[in-house]
């Protein structure tokens, strides 16, 4: 049976999901370079108010958080999943309405970037984007040489 588990992220989770998504998608760390993905990601890591790790039976699967002040109403969400965790989408999007809802009583608005080197990447993840509640325009779409951005805002707790 699969177990699921919530736990306060660790700064070595940082790395241990770099080199997990390098495994993955090798494209998206030749484009970044492992060494810069490490630092972005241990950066929001490190600027988060919130971090959560998914573990799916005892390994990591996603991880992620909230960027922004305890006073601000405005968090940005930032969020790192492995195919691992894509295997289980409805434990995960249920696992993301959880943690959000928990996030929304102490940020009335949030926002998030999808950022991809492949399309097929970005409208998987815009569907998540939009089962979680998060929506775009088309004026928040750049589609670049090397990779595609969709921002998303405004999941707005009631």
């Amino acid at each position: 049976m699969t177990t699921f588990q919530i736990i306060e992220a660790k700064p070595w989770h940082c790395g241990q999901m770099v080199h997990l998504l390098a495994a993955e998608r090798q494209q998206v760390i030749v484009f970044m370079g492992i060494a810069e993905a490490h630092r972005q990601m241990r950066a929001c890591y490190n600027n988060a108010v919130q971090r959560r790790t998914w573990l799916i039976d005892g390994e990591i699967a996603a991880l992620g958080g909230i960027i922004g002040s305890a006073l601000s109403l405005h968090g940005y969400l930032w969020l790192a999943v492995s195919n691992r965790a894509r295997e289980y989408p409805l434990a995960f999007v249920k696992e993301m309405r959880r943690q959000l809802d928990t996030a929304t009583a102490s940020f009335r608005q949030l926002s998030a970037t999808l950022v991809s080197n492949e399309s097929d990447d970005v409208w998987r993840d815009m569907r998540f984007a939009a089962a979680f509640g998060f929506k775009a325009s088309a004026d928040q779409i750049d589609v670049g040489r090397d990779a595609m951005t969709v921002r998303y805002d405004l999941r707005e707790a009631a």
